[in-house]
This record gives C-alpha cells, structure tokens and sequence, in this order.
C-alpha cells in the first residue's frame, strides 16, 4: 500500500485565523503548506467531496441560484466528472487574487503537470471514483513538493487552510480517513466586522453575526463525525493573546510535532496581539446595544444545541 502524507485540514467559519495557523505550521520542517493555501478543488461545488459522494449526484451548488444551473447541466447531460475537470483546469488552477496576482494550483505546478495527472484520474474514475479522486488529491499534493525540489517523504503533513473545511469536516473524514482537523474559533462580533470588509462575505454587520453563527453550528454538527483525537479546537485570541504558549504547545502536541528555532521564532516575531484586530465594533457607529443583544442571542441559540462560545471580553 502506498504510503501518502497524512492530511491537516485548517477550517473555520472565515476570518478566524485558519490561514494564520498554516502559516504558522508552515515554518516547521515535517509540514508542507499548500500553495495555494485553500486548494478548493476538495470542498468547492463541483470539487472531488461532490463527484464521490452518494446522493448529491445533482446538486452540487449551496445557493437556490446555483441549484438552478446544477439542474440545467444534469438535464443537459453534462457529468458531474467533466464540470470538475474543466473548473480545476480555470477557476481553481489560476485566478486574480486580491493583490493583483495570479493565485491557485499556477503557485506551485504548471498545466501541463496538472493535465499529465488529470488524464490518469479520467481514465480511472468510471471503474473506481472514489480511489482515483483520493489518488489525484494525493499526486497533486505531491507535485507541489517535486516542484520545490524535495521529496514528499521527507514531510508528516500536507496542511491546508480552506476555511470550510471543517463545514465538510464529515466528508473530508470519509474521503481522506486519516486527516486531522484544525478548527479555529474566533469572537463572532470580530468576525463580524473582519468579513464585512472582504468581497466573499456579507456587507452588513448584523447579517454577518448570523452568517457567523450558522457557520459555527454547521462545522460543530460536522466534526461530530470526526474522532475526537483528529481534531482540536483553538480560539484565535488564546493563540495571539491569552495563553500563547499554552496554546502553542497543544497545537505541537496534538500534530506530534516537536518545537523547532524556525517555528517558534515565526510564532513570537508574527503572531502578535498588535497584528489582531479585537473590539472594533465597539468604535464603530452601527447601534452597539443592539448588536450585542443579537450577539447574545445567537450564543445562546449555539449553547442549546451544544455548541458553547466562550466569551473572553
């Protein structure tokens, strides 16, 4: 049996440090990071969790919107398969990123690399799906490391920080049975006002704390799936603020990873309470008593149904 880098998946609900944490991660010498740091091609519409799992043969989109046009591809008789094929090759192997630069697979493979694999995965998906979906994951995974000129056995983990990751934490678990899951938590009224300013989220404060909170149950109810040594939750403002090294050590302990100079020297000099934003809904001029009852609200809507927020200012 092929051995394969064993798979760490950093996820929250957005803007709660999941990039952060990789980045951290990526400073150790048994880690590789994915470049780009959210692969998308696992958890986006379309990506290899939709093409292998039972029952969502049709639709694959979240939105009412894009369910319509899952329709109009399957009654087209467009599969599943080719729609992936054709959205690894554009949309996930190269796009602008905010910066005004290129982002995706383009970071750390050429299209011809990526075709030479896709055609292996083409050939073997009718007979045997879910294998030649979890072999393309891994090959690609390991290109990126050929690509730097290193071996993949010379890492433990292949680390990405698709922030979704653990809304799919349950599929993940059943199509890569050995990942482990990062999941890292942040004060909702912060993410709140951190989305707002980002293209992908909602504009509005006040949606963005119920946007938050859908996404905080949805990843709970997920990682029910997922055995309990495979996962560790972190709050983003123990890690940078509270109980640093604390928090530090239980993320090294939880991946059995040793300390290294590079590593924590990464963590000391980068991951500072001056480079978090907290409180700033509290300087803004949204109608704060009302933010906060609806805050208060939605903690207490998570806590009935087990999901319990730890408010720490």
């Amino acid at each position: 049996m092929t051995e394969h880098l064993q798979s760490v998946f950093s996820g929250g609900t957005g803007r709660s440090g999941t990039t952060s944490v990789v980045n951290l991660l990526s400073r150790h010498s048994l880690v590789h990071t994915s470049l780009p740091r959210e692969i998308r091609f696992l958890t986006d519409p379309y990506g290899l969790l939709d093409i292998t799992s039972p029952g969502r043969r049709i639709f694959f989109s979240r939105s009412s919107q894009g369910k319509i046009g899952d329709l109009k591809k399957f009654l087209t008789g467009k599969k599943a398969v080719d729609i992936f094929s054709k959205r690894i090759r554009t949309n996930w192997f190269e796009n602008m990123g905010k910066n005004g630069k290129p982002r995706g697979l383009v970071q750390s493979m050429t299209l011809p690399q990526l075709e030479i694999e896709l055609k292996i995965f083409r050939e073997d998906f009718p007979n045997a799906p879910l294998q030649a979906s979890r072999d393309l994951y891994h090959r690609l995974a390991e290109l990126q490391i050929e690509n730097i000129g290193k071996t993949p056995s010379t890492f433990k983990y292949f680390a990405d920080s698709t922030p979704i990751n653990i809304l799919h934490a349950k599929e993940i678990h059943a199509f890569l049975p050995e990942s482990k899951f990062v999941n890292m938590v942040r004060d909702g009224r912060d993410v709140a006002f951190s989305v707002i300013n980002e293209r992908w989220g909602p504009s509005d404060p006040f949606d963005a704390i119920t946007w938050w909170s859908k996404r905080m149950l949805a990843g709970f109810q997920s990682l029910k799936n997922v055995p309990l040594d495979q996962q560790i939750t972190l709050r983003l403002e123990d890690l940078i603020v509270n109980r640093r090294e604390e928090t530090y050590s239980s993320l090294l302990t939880f991946l059995d990873l040793n300390d290294e100079k590079k590593l924590h020297t990464y963590f000391d000099e980068n991951l500072l309470a001056t480079k978090m934003t907290q409180g700033a809904w509290k300087n803004s001029e949204i109608d704060k008593a009302k933010f906060e009852a609806l805050y208060q609200r939605e903690l207490a809507k998570l806590a009935d149904k087990g999901c319990v927020v730890d408010q720490l200012y």
